[in-house]
């Protein structure tokens, strides 16, 4: 049963060191970079049906705030991949915040403005 337990905790504590060394090195989110993919490619299918992206434009802003309160929206790119998926909320408040996670994303990296 120790064994067990010790295995686990030294799972878990990989996890955490992983997220920490991920954090640290100003890694990507994958999860975001998904979410960006799949909202560029809603738009790009022929005879696309709007009644279905919108929805799954919903699930992506809920999904991205999500990400936001854990803390995991962190580098540049996370921030611009953010805001794209916020640009086609079509109401002042997902464009409002579009700006904002732009904004965030310009001050972490002032190139990206280019």
């Amino acid at each position: 049963m120790k064994r067990i337990v010790s295995f686990a905790l030294l799972i878990i504590f990989s996890a955490i060191i992983s997220e920490v060394v991920g954090q640290a090195k100003g890694i990507d989110n994958e999860e975001l970079k998904t979410l960006y993919k799949e909202d560029q490619s809603d738009r790009t299918a022929g005879n696309i049906d709007w009644e279905l992206v919108s929805k799954r434009d919903k699930e992506r802003r809920v999904r991205v705030n999500e990400l936001l309160k854990s803390n995991l929206v962190r580098t540049s790119k996370d921030y611009s991949n953010a805001a794209m998926i916020f640009q086609h909320g079509g109401d002042t408040t997902s464009s409002g915040m579009a700006v904002k996670l732009m904004k965030k994303a310009i001050e972490l990296d002032p190139s990206m403005n280019k």
